[in-house]
């Protein structure tokens, strides 16, 4: 029987929703996400640079493994 994570794929998935859970918490990072305007858009992602996790988000999503899915 195989794991859920067997693949690359799976594994950043599942580690973009937990940091996504995460991520829900703050205000800022929602208004990131309804965020209309490129403008905004790169204001809110000036704000967001100084959590952590953001980072990782942002390279996630933007990762092969995610944008398959």
């Amino acid at each position: 029987m195989s794991s859920p994570e067997d693949t690359p794929a799976d594994r950043a998935q599942t580690k973009l929703e937990q940091i996504e859970r995460e991520l829900m918490k703050c205000v800022d990072f929602r208004l990131h996400l309804i965020a209309k305007s490129s403008k905004d858009r790169a204001r809110m992602d000036r704000v967001l640079t100084e959590i952590p996790n953001f980072e990782l988000w942002r390279r996630l999503t933007n990762s092969p493994e995610c944008i398959q899915r």
